[in-house]
């Protein structure tokens, strides 16, 4: 419960956004805050645990099914790691698109809006390269430092397996 309270004030002041930010599961799209790949490593750095970022697209099937997935983990992982959606929908031109999903998927981890147009820089940033694909997953330490860029929608072993490595790291090598 600590950690739901804790992410939406961090968010909050990592991006500079309004009061307050709805709780997991009743995403409303007018109070997303926009963010860039600074304000995500901010975000990161601030909460102190690693992190496993989404990229993803209404129009992308993979990327709206692979939410539940990404569910899971955040309810299996709990308060040793931030699992954030960016989605890279114009919310100004998609708004309805993007509602529906939130309003279909009800996405048990945070989402927020990437920058208009900033998916070649915000993956460069963190070493990969925009190739129009998605979903891509940007995965961090717990100082905020980008480790991998992965390509495709993460299955619930390889998701599961990936948050493992990263609470681990974190955790100096330690099991939970």
């Amino acid at each position: 419960m600590f950690a739901r309270l804790v992410i939406p004030a961090v968010l909050l002041a990592a991006c500079g956004a309004r009061t307050s930010l709805p709780p997991a599961g009743a995403v409303r799209v007018a109070d997303l805050p926009v963010m860039d790949f600074d304000a995500t490593q901010a975000l990161v750095r601030a909460t102190g645990r690693p992190a496993l970022v989404s990229l993803w697209a209404t129009w992308c099937g993979p990327c709206v099914e692979e939410m539940a997935t990404l569910s899971e983990v955040q309810r299996a992982f709990g308060d040793r790691l931030l699992v954030l959606g960016l989605a890279t929908d114009d919310a100004r031109r998609a708004a309805p698109e993007l509602q529906a999903v939130f309003d279909a998927r009800r996405p048990a981890y945070p989402q927020a809006l990437l920058t208009p147009g900033g998916e070649d820089r915000f993956l460069v940033q963190a070493g990969g390269a925009w190739d129009g694909l998605l979903p891509k997953t940007v995965t961090f330490d717990a100082r905020g430092r980008p480790i991998a860029v992965l390509d495709g929608a993460l299955t619930l072993p390889a998701a599961t397996a990936l948050a493992e490595r990263l609470v681990a790291s974190a955790d100096g090598g330690r099991r939970p």
